[in-house]
């Protein structure tokens, strides 16, 4: 399917299913009913792909995008509406509720083309016991949007925690406050937590190794005041490329 070919572009990590013991790190987001941020995304193409990597590059590599916030009787809806370089679209919604831990109860994912044309669609219940999905099992878009309820006052103590990327795609990743920072973006300038995340390979031996050495690094800038919105995201994609998505709007 397209929709999971652009993932494994994106962020590697549907090449690794690796299954771990729970840790449950996040609580409640903290954030206001009808929130919504505006984020430009920019790509430093210095990577070189060819073929199937290119197709997918040239056209799922976002632009620009919108993540909301409402809050419902059934929970908190988290949505984004991605805009891509070959003129298509991704809509994303999420329903999270938060108790004494943050749990996402589904998740749906709607891939359209240049013409309007849905072209996938992933629609998944959390709550299926089918599914043997744990809690603590976090979606990588809501990766961001979650660590607003983590603890970002620890600086230098590193978390881990279990992304699920798609249907049978499961990585460990850890994360950690390395500091603060002054961050400048169309939005403004802002004092942020500076915030490194790693996909984790499990496993040990030389393999392993120089797996894990080849992961890219994500790095996030959350503002220093509640609602610890994020400013920035960055990470490096297959290739070469450098990804930055830039807040150039955020209404509380």
């Amino acid at each position: 399917m397209i929709h999971f070919a652009r993932a494994s572009f994106l962020l590697f990590s549907l090449l690794f299913a690796i299954l771990i013991m729970p840790q449950k790190v996040f609580s409640k987001p903290p954030c206001n009913d009808g929130e919504t941020a505006d984020y430009i995304t920019k790509i430093d193409g210095k990577g070189k792909i060819t073929g199937w990597g290119a197709e997918v590059s040239a056209r799922y590599k976002p632009v620009e995008w919108t993540q909301k916030i409402q809050f419902t009787q059934d929970g908190l809806i988290w949505s984004r509406s991605e805009k891509h370089i070959g003129g298509g679209k991704e809509v994303t919604v999420a329903v999270i509720r938060g108790e004494s831990q943050v749990r996402v109860l589904s998740w749906m994912s709607t891939l359209f083309s240049p013409a309007g044309k849905q072209e996938s669609r992933l629609d998944v219940d959390f709550t299926d016991p089918s599914l043997k999905f744990p809690e603590d099992m976090y979606p990588g878009l809501l990766f961001p949007f979650l660590l607003r309820g983590a603890d970002l006052e620890s600086i230098g103590v590193v978390h881990e925690a279990r992304i699920w990327w798609g249907p049978k795609s499961v990585s460990k990743a850890s994360w950690v406050v390395t500091g603060k920072e002054k961050i400048t973006v169309p939005a403004g300038s802002f004092e942020c937590y500076v915030i490194e995340e790693t996909v984790l390979i499990d496993g040990k031996g030389f393999v392993s190794y120089a797996l894990q050495r080849l992961m890219p690094k994500f790095y996030l800038y959350l503002t220093v005041e509640p609602p610890h919105y994020m400013v920035k995201f960055k990470q490096s994609n297959p290739g070469g490329d450098i990804q930055t998505d830039m807040l150039i709007r955020f209404t509380p």
